[in-house]
C-alpha cells in the first residue's frame, strides 16, 4: 500500500505527464510482453510435433517471429517515449528549482546546507527524471508475474495458490527490509550532503588553506565525514545482502519442491512433457519476476527519499512581501525609515528607529560589528521585513513596488562582488544585453577604457569569481553592473575594504561623481571616505 502512495506522491510532486507515463508503460509491456508467451508457443509446438501436425507447427513458428518483430518495434517506440518523458520531467524540475531560488527568503541561504542543494540538482532530480523508466519496468515485472499465475492456474489451481502464497510471504518479509533501507538511504544522502558542502568549503578557502597550511587538519575532518558516509553505506549493503539471501533461498527451495512435484506427476501420467516444460518455465518466470520486483521496490524507496528531498526544497519558506501596483512616480528617490523595529529572535537590532537620506546624496553608514549595518541593507533590499514601522523609497513604501520594478530601483554592490565564468559582455547581458548601455555604464564606472584595452575586449572570458581581474577592476565592473540597471538608489557594502589606498581613492572618486544623479548609501569605516559624504549615519551609538 505504501508503494502505491509513493507512486501517487511522485506524480503530485513532480506534475509528470500521466498520459505519457501510461503510454511508456504500455509500450514497454508490448516490447517485452511477447517473450512471456514463447515457452507456451514452444510447448504447443512440441505437442503438435508429437502428433505430426506440421501445419500447426508452422503456425506456431509464424506467430513466434511476428511476436519478435512486434517486440522490436515497440522497443524502439518505448525508448523514444522514455526519452521524451525523462527530458520533460528533468527540464521541469530543474526550471522549478531555479525559479524557486528567486522566491526563497534570503535568510534561508545563510542556514541551508549547500551540499544538499548541489546534490539535489545533480542527483535527486536525475533520479526523479528516471522514475518513468522505473515505473514501466516495475509494472512489466508485475505483468510477467500475473501472466505466470494465470498460466499456472490453467494447469492447476493448487500450483497457482502455492506460488501466490510464497510470493506474498517473500514480499511481506522483504518489505520490512525495504523500510529500513529507505531510512538508511535518507541518512546516506544527508552524509553525502555534508561531504559535498565541506569539499566546497575546501575549494572556496584554498587560498587561506595554503597560506596557513591547514590542509592536514581539514583533511582529517573531511575523512571523518567520509567514514560517516561509508558507515551508512556499509549498513545499506548489509541490508541488501540479507534481503538477497532470503529472497532466492525461499523461492529456490519452493521451485525445487514444485519441479519435483511436476516430474512426479509426469512419471505417473498426470502431466505430459509439454506441461512439465510450461510449469518449469512459468514458475521460473514467476520467481524471477518476484525477485526483480522486490529489487525494484527497494529502488522505489530510494526514489521516495529523492521525492522527499525535492518536495522539502520546494516547500521552503518563500518571501512574504506583498506587492501592489499603486506606486506614485517620483523624480527624486530619498530613503525614509519611520519608527522602525526589527529583531533577530529575542535580540533587538532596531527599536523605534527613524532616519531620512536625501535624494542624490552620498551617505556613509558606520558603527561597530553587529550594530545592524548589514541588516539595514537587507531591509532596504527586502531580504528582511521589519517587525514594525515603515520604509519608504521615493515616497512609496518599498513593499508597494512590484518585484521587478523595485529590483531596478534599488541595487547593491557587495564587498566581494561575484562575477560569473563567462565573457565580460555576458556578465553584463544578464542584467541588460544592450551594448550601448553597457558601454555607457562602464564609462560612468570608469572601466570601459581598461576593458577595451584587453585583446578580446568585452568578449574576454572571466574566471570564476572574476579572479583574473584586480580587486579594483572587479569593483568597477560591479558598479557598472549596478548602473546598468538604471537604479536610482545604490547600496555599497564596504566596496573599498579590500583595495589598496590608491585604488580605493580612485573608486571613491567615481562614487562621488555618481552621487550627482543617484542616492548612494555606503557602509564605510574609513574617515577619509566619510569626509566625502554629506551625511554619516552612526549605528549602535
Amino acid at each position: 500500500m505504501k508503494n502505491l502512495q509513493i507512486i501517487r506522491r511522485y506524480f503530485q510532486v513532480t506534475k509528470a505527464d500521466r498520459k505519457i507515463s501510461v503510454f511508456l508503460v504500455l509500450s514497454s509491456i508490448m516490447a517485452n510482453g511477447p517473450y512471456l508467451f514463447v515457452s507456451l508457443l514452444f510447448s504447443m509446438a512440441i505437442d503438435s510435433l508429437s502428433k505430426g501436425d506440421a501445419n500447426r507447427v508452422m503456425l506456431m513458428m509464424v506467430i513466434y517471429f511476428l511476436l519478435k518483430i512486434c517486440s522490436k518495434v515497440f522497443k524502439i517506440i518505448s525508448l523514444m517515449v522514455e526519452r521524451r518523458l525523462y527530458n520533460d520531467v528533468y527540464r521541469k524540475l530543474q526550471d522549478q528549482m531555479v525559479e524557486k531560488l528567486d522566491r526563497i527568503e534570503m535568510t534561508t541561504f545563510a542556514v541551508c546546507n549547500k551540499g544538499e542543494l548541489l546534490n539535489l540538482v545533480n542527483g535527486d532530480v536525475r533520479v526523479l527524471a528516471e522514475f518513468g523508466t522505473w515505473l514501466s519496468e516495475a509494472l512489466l515485472l508485475l505483468f510477467s508475474f500475473a501472466v505466470s499465475i494465470v498460466v499456472l492456474a490453467k494447469i492447476s489451481l493448487g500450483l497457482m495458490a502455492v506460488g501466490f502464497l510464497v510470493n506474498a510471504l517473500v514480499i511481506w518479509i522483504l518489505n520490512i527490509y525495504n523500510e529500513k533501507y529507505e531510512k538508511l538511504t535518507k541518512e546516506g544522502k544527508q552524509k553525502g550532503d555534508d561531504e559535498t558542502r565541506f569539499y566546497g568549503e575546501l575549494l572556496s578557502g584554498m587560498r587561506e588553506i595554503k597560506i596557513f597550511q591547514m590542509l592536514a587538519p581539514l583533511h582529517t575532518k573531511y575523512r571523518r565525514l567520509n567514514e560517516a558516509y561509508i558507515d551508512v553505506h556499509n549498513k545499506q549493503i548489509r541490508n541488501r545482502v540479507i534481503s538477497n539471501i532470503l529472497n532466492p533461498s525461499i523461492t529456490m527451495c519452493m521451485e525445487i519442491v514444485l519441479m519435483i512435484y511436476a516430474c512426479w506427476q509426469c512419471l505417473h501420467g498426470v502431466f505430459g512433457i509439454d506441461t512439465v516444460l510450461i510449469i518449469q518455465s512459468y514458475f521460473g518466470t514467476m520467481f524471477t519476476s518476484l525477485s526483480d520486483l522486490v529489487t525494484a521496490l527497494g529502488e522505489l524507496r530510494i526514489k521516495h527519499v529523492s521525492i522527499d528531498r525535492y518536495d522539502g526544497f520546494m516547500r521552503k519558506k518563500e518571501d512574504e512581501m506583498t506587492e501592489t501596483e499603486v506606486v506614485v512616480e517620483s523624480k527624486d528617490y530619498d530613503i525614509q525609515m519611520d519608527h522602525l523595529g526589527f529583531s533577530y529572535g529575542e535580540e533587538p537590532i532596531f527599536s523605534d528607529y527613524s532616519v531620512r537620506i536625501l535624494p542624490n546624496t552620498l551617505t556613509a553608514l558606520s558603527g561597530p560589528s553587529g550594530c545592524g549595518k548589514s541588516t539595514f541593507f537587507h531591509l532596504l533590499l527586502r531580504f528582511e521585513k521589519p517587525d514594525s514601522g515603515t520604509i519608504r523609497v521615493g515616497g512609496n513604501e518599498i513593499w508597494c513596488y512590484p518585484k521587478e520594478t523595485y529590483a531596478g530601483l534599488v541595487t547593491c554592490v557587495s564587498q566581494q562582488p561575484y562575477l560569473f565564468h563567462m565573457s565580460i559582455y555576458d556578465n553584463f547581458a544578464l542584467v541588460n544585453p544592450d551594448m550601448d548601455q553597457i558601454r555607457k555604464a562602464c564609462r560612468d564606472a570608469e572601466i570601459d577604457d581598461y576593458i577595451m584595452s584587453l585583446p578580446q575586449g568585452y568578449e574576454t572570458i572571466l574566471k570564476e569569481g572574476g579572479s583574473n581581474l584586480s580587486g579594483g577592476q572587479r569593483q568597477r565592473i560591479a558598479i557598472a553592473r549596478a548602473l546598468l540597471k538604471n537604479a536610482k538608489v545604490l547600496l555599497l557594502d564596504e566596496i573599498t575594504s579590500a583595495l589598496d589606498e590608491a585604488t580605493a581613492a580612485d573608486v571613491m572618486r567615481t562614487v562621488t561623481k555618481l552621487a550627482e544623479n543617484h542616492t548612494i548609501l555606503m557602509i564605510s569605516h574609513k574617515a577619509v571616505e566619510q569626509n566625502l559624504c554629506g551625511q554619516v549615519i552612526r549605528l549602535g551609538e
